[in-house]
């Protein structure tokens, strides 16, 4: 999104740009590259009560964030966080609504630290189980499902 300011800073536009989404870049980066931002900067910008209720934590903990030589939280990610929240505030996206978003993306870093594992003997619905299965449970409270939709 292109936010629009006149010459005294007041915002009098937006306008969404597309962009190709790299859905694999998601769980898989090249060597080289970050991951979307997005996570970098809820991990560095989040106040301490968002960091408890959402189980945040460096990026080394998460499975998403891993392996790439650039997955360390830059000084800026905290600063553009708080742009972040500032914009959307500005384009009348209240705490509430950000806390829900922050929490959609909170949910997306824990997914990816569920471990599958082979179900032996199961039946065709049954093709594994889950290795760690209150990773699962802390998940579907962040997505508001249950456990078992999950």
């Amino acid at each position: 999104m292109e936010y629009q300011y006149n010459d005294h800073g007041k915002m009098v536009g937006t306008k969404i740009l597309d962009y190709l989404f790299e859905k694999s870049r998601v769980v898989e980066l090249p060597n080289d590259e970050r991951n979307f931002n997005i996570f970098y900067y809820l991990l560095a910008g989040a106040d301490a009560s968002e960091k408890s209720q959402w189980k945040l934590q460096e990026p080394r903990h998460f499975h998403y964030l891993q392996g790439s030589k650039a997955s360390k939280i830059e000084l800026t990610d905290a600063e553009a966080m708080a742009q972040l929240r500032d914009h959307m505030k500005s384009c009348g996206i209240g705490r509430k609504q950000q806390a829900a978003i922050f929490q959609l993306v909170a949910a997306i870093l824990h997914l990816g630290n569920i471990h599958f594992m082979a179900n032996a003997g199961a039946h065709a619905n049954e093709a594994c189980k889950v290795k760690n299965p209150d990773d699962l449970v802390f998940v579907a409270e962040l997505l508001g499902v249950s456990p078992e939709n999950l």
